[in-house]
């Protein structure tokens, strides 16, 4: 997949596969892309990835390079202002990134303005992975 390759969210309806998980510290409200109930169709549609904070951009490409092609990310994947949708989903969260292929923590990143791929690589493990 390439930056140009289609992100969207999907709904899995039961359908098992392998995902990532991003862990992430939020920082300010207005550097982290939220799903809404009114933005929820177009995400369904198309996410230009131009448009995602420099977290979410790294995180997606991780994501690709180790060819995973799905990203549950929480403030994408639950409907922040339906308090339905984030009791239901929150409630799941622990087996959200139990059950993840692989969980990406972006412990360094201060908020989703700050990505973490171009962070100080002197403290970068590499983990081999298969």
């Amino acid at each position: 997949m390439t930056e140009s390759s289609s992100i969207r969210l999907f709904t899995t309806k039961g359908i098992s596969a392998r995902y990532a998980a991003l862990s992430h510290r939020w920082g300010s409200p207005d550097t982290v892309e939220c799903t809404t109930i009114e933005t929820l169709e177009d995400r369904m549609k198309d996410i230009p990835f131009g448009t995602l904070s420099c977290l979410f951009q790294d995180a997606v490409t991780v994501t690709r390079k180790i060819g995973i092609r799905y990203l549950w990310i929480d403030s994408l994947c639950i409907i922040q202002n339906s308090r339905q949708d984030w009791e239901q989903e929150s409630a799941v969260m622990g087996k959200v990134y139990e059950c993840a292929e692989v969980t990406i923590s972006a412990v360094k990143s201060e908020d989703g303005a700050s990505g973490f791929l171009g962070l100080d690589k002197q403290h970068v493990v590499p983990i081999p992975y298969n």
